[in-house]
């Protein structure tokens, strides 16, 4: 066919000879987006997530106000998911500061790096996942005088301690579906730990924790509106040595944990939920280092109090991006084995909490957290104290979760 063939059903369609031999113009061509390759890219979206989360700690004595100390912990974690295998990074800043006047210290540091692996046989009837933890030392293990006091009670702050030794732990979990209701789970770790100096001002004094074995049984139970999730973790733990000497030994430890999540049924109550905890923990005797004989042995009585914890969190979903908490917690300590007139008696403690909680789904890969409770401690009366001590506080929380 000739060019002038060609031309002719052109004509009839744009009506002018001049459009016919017109170029048209290209569309400018878009800037590189290197952020929005990177969140596209086959081996990152749906792959990689990051949650990020500051928890602030404010407390002081109730008798005496100046008694008190903040605590400020901000970690980021990292996890990447590749067909069955599972990796994790986890690192925190610490903000740590005693400002009781006698005993005053201040700790700002970032923790060790905790980094984890795990890869599931999913193809197998029963799946089973391997899985390696791995604890880098390179937070702040050796303290002075003055940084030791800005390690505060477990109960009153998150964070009591900055670094530890390097801490290899692998681990097996198998499970089992039953049925389309229930799942049932076991697993195994062993955490091989590994040796630190915790003073700076003291000599020969090199700790080597104790390792530990880990086993725990679960069982989840689901129905239509509600979940209930039972575990038994049991802790055996070997002796503790200081500059290669045998130091201490903790008791072997039981924890029984019993959740219930139900949605509310009724009509009016539509998009409200009930979270229900109970946690028991049975800890036997310890050994000690005696003296005299240079040889650890057991305790006369048992030292750790038994322990309760219970939790309750309501929550009420509204138009679907937004979620309200109202939540308590109770905590129990009771007195240990010992008389009350003998040095090692502890009279046990109690806690109580409550507070608001708000969730945002920001989209479908992403969403905020925002926590704010109010506490108060007290630690009863011991051998060596001659009353009750109370202690009130608050916690807040915000977290930010994405999924790539």
């Amino acid at each position: 066919m000739s060019v002038k063939n060609l031309l002719i059903p052109m004509l009839l369609i744009t009506g002018d000879v001049s459009a016919a031999s017109e170029t048209p113009e290209k569309p400018p061509r878009e800037a590189p987006d290197p952020l929005g390759q990177f969140l596209e890219h086959e081996h990152i979206k749906d792959r990689l997530s990051l949650f990020t989360e500051t928890q602030y700690y404010d407390w002081y004595k109730k008798a005496d106000s100046t008694e008190k100390g903040v605590q400020i912990v901000t970690p980021v974690t990292l996890t990447y998911r590749y067909k069955d295998f599972d990796f994790g990074f986890r690192r925190a800043y610490i903000d740590s500061e005693n400002k009781t006047p006698s005993s005053a210290g201040k700790v700002s540091t970032w923790s060790d790096t905790a980094l984890t692996a795990a890869y599931t046989f999913k193809e197998l009837e029963w799946p089973v996942r391997v899985s390696l933890d791995y604890n880098l030392p390179n937070g702040k293990d050796t303290l002075n005088a003055d940084e030791k006091n800005a390690i505060m009670d477990s109960f009153l702050v998150q964070q009591t301690q900055f670094g530890e030794g390097e801490n290899i732990t692998p681990g097996i979990n198998v499970t089992r579906a039953i049925g389309d209701k229930d799942t049932f789970g076991a697993g195994l770790s062993h955490s091989i730990k590994g040796e630190y100096d915790p003073n700076s001002n003291v000599v020969d004094d090199v700790i080597d924790n104790g390792n530990e074995t880990i086993a725990t049984l679960q069982w989840q139970h689901n129905e239509q509106i509600w979940t209930v999730i039972g575990g038994l973790i049991a802790t055996q733990y070997s002796t503790t040595q200081r500059n290669d000497i045998d130091y201490y030994k903790k008791g072997n430890k039981f924890d029984l944990n019993l959740t219930g999540i139900a949605a509310l049924p009724w009509q009016q109550t539509q998009g409200q939920q009930l979270n229900a905890t109970l946690r028991l923990t049975k800890q036997a005797s310890n050994e000690n280092m005696n003296n005299a004989t240079s040889q650890l042995e057991k305790e006369d009585d048992n030292s750790n109090g038994d322990t309760a914890y219970l939790s309750l969190d309501w929550s009420k979903n509204w138009r679907q991006k937004h979620t309200f908490h109202i939540s308590t917690d109770y905590l129990k300590i009771r007195a240990n084995d010992y008389l009350t007139t003998h040095a090692s008696y502890d009279a046990g403690k109690r806690k109580q909490s409550y507070g608001l909680g708000y969730d945002y789904a920001v989209s479908n890969r992403s969403s905020l957290s925002l926590r704010a409770k109010k506490f108060s401690l007290k630690d009863r009366a011991e051998a060596a104290t001659d009353s009750d001590s109370d202690y009130r506080g608050q916690n807040l929380s915000l977290n930010f979760n994405y999924q790539f």
